[in-house]
């Protein structure tokens, strides 16, 4: 279950105290549970509906696994240079490979099965390279 409810902040919480504005309040309280699971804050305007406001609340999930994805998978936390263009380029790079493939995880339908590709004919003389087999060149 989800519950919002708008609400003013204590003076010390806001940033200008003087001029406090509307926030909401948006609760995530799992079905049987004694007690809700997840707050946010949010300063959107009043007329945003629920679904988006959840949306939003929920994007920050997908950001901190998208940063721990590019700092396991494609190394953007392996730089180790000494200077601001070199960690640039890096992290250009990182993100560049990162849209790669999300771009490709997202062509590929979840109902695509991998096919196995045809068995190419070998011909008679074929030895394999490194086998003790091998023909030595002149």
């Amino acid at each position: 279950m989800l519950a919002n409810w708008r609400l003013y902040l204590p003076k010390e919480w806001a940033e200008d105290a003087d001029r406090r504005a509307f926030e909401q309040l948006l609760i995530e309280w799992p079905s049987g549970s004694s007690e809700p699971s997840k707050y946010w804050l949010s300063t959107l305007p009043e007329e945003t509906e629920i679904r988006e406001l959840v949306s939003l609340a929920k994007l920050r999930w997908r950001t901190c696994r998208d940063d721990q994805e590019l700092k396991d998978e494609l190394g953007l936390d392996h730089y180790e240079g000494r200077n601001w263009r070199g960690f640039h380029h890096h992290g250009v790079l990182c993100i560049a490979a990162y849209a790669f493939l999300a771009a490709a995880r997202g062509r590929r339908s979840p109902l695509d099965t991998p096919t196995r590709l045809a068995s190419v004919p070998l011909p008679d003389d074929f030895t394999p390279r490194g086998s003790p087999h091998q023909a030595r060149t002149p």
